[in-house]
């Protein structure tokens, strides 16, 4: 067993001498925690207030032009032009802009289902129907029937595209025409070609008579052969130029009519939010008969 032989008021003395370093030790470490908040605190003021002295001139710019913009909207000098025409003319003009893009989107899509069997030599578009629906005009150089038709196939799968007419190709498939007293077996000709006889020898006398009144080889047509290269090539020999319309619905292109805008009197702006006038009551009732003074 140990036994404790001190004095109680040892070991009292003892504890009281390490709260007091203690608080000592409290208080040093809160000066020095207030005096670097002091210090910091002083510095980001100082930092805060150079920032805004560098943007006050930026500020001050925004407020000018906010008030300029306040005189220009209510017509105040030196701007005498009322807000309503302002709005009319920056409302058309956006139009304008908007509309600027209408056709290239328009021709920008259409051309992605011209198939390459189909040589384009001129596109144009159209409003039709009211507006509501664009007329495309496709111009362009084919060679077979058979493109023929399926150059109306491929051209109706463009969005909106409800119809598809063409015009203008020239037939010049080889056909077997009907029996004749000197063809009796159906030679096959093209349209623009004479009947051939059946016999061998007069068939092949009737080919050199033919062939001796055409040009042979190099026929110098549709553009072709010219070191100008701004000529547009047309048909070739045997192929044919065609006309295609496409009506697509769902396109609006009409453009902005800037006469009629400028020429129509904007509406009166009216009374700005909780300005509005009260509405006139009932007038207050007169006199009715009997009653005295």
């Amino acid at each position: 067993m140990k036994l404790n032989l001190l004095p109680t008021h040892v070991s009292k003395s003892g504890q009281a001498k390490s709260a007091t370093i203690a608080s000592i030790v409290m208080v040093v470490v809160s000066i020095a925690a207030a005096v670097f908040l002091l210090t910091s605190s002083k510095s980001a003021l100082a930092k805060a207030k150079e920032e805004a002295f560098a943007v006050k001139p930026d500020a001050d710019l925004a407020v000018a032009i906010a008030k300029k913009a306040d005189d220009l909207i209510n017509g105040r000098p030196p701007y005498t032009v009322p807000a309503p025409l302002i709005a009319r003319n920056t409302s058309l003009a956006n139009a304008m802009l908007d509309h600027s893009k209408v056709y290239p989107d328009l021709y920008r899509e259409v051309v992605q289902y011209v198939p390459d069997f189909f040589r384009v030599t001129s596109l144009q578009a159209q409003p039709a129907a009211g507006g509501q629906v664009a007329q495309v005009n496709i111009t362009g150089i084919i060679q077979t029937f058979q493109q023929y038709a399926d150059l109306m196939m491929a051209l109706l799968r463009i969005p909106g595209a409800v119809s598809v007419s063409r015009s203008g190709y020239t037939n010049n498939n080889m056909y077997v025409p009907e029996l004749i007293q000197t063809d009796q077996i159906g030679i096959p000709i093209r349209p623009d070609q004479p009947r051939l006889s059946s016999n061998a020898l007069d068939r092949l006398n009737e080919l050199i008579a033919s062939a001796s009144g055409q040009t042979g080889g190099f026929q110098n047509i549709g553009g072709f052969g010219t070191e100008d290269v701004d000529i547009a090539k047309g048909a070739m020999p045997g192929w044919s130029e065609i006309n295609v319309t496409v009506l697509i619905v769902g396109r609006n292109l009409q453009t902005p009519n800037p006469r009629a805008t400028l020429s129509r009197a904007p509406a009166p702006a009216g009374p700005a939010p909780g300005n509005t006038p009260p509405a006139p009551g009932p007038p207050p009732p007169g006199p009715r008969a009997g009653d005295e003074d």
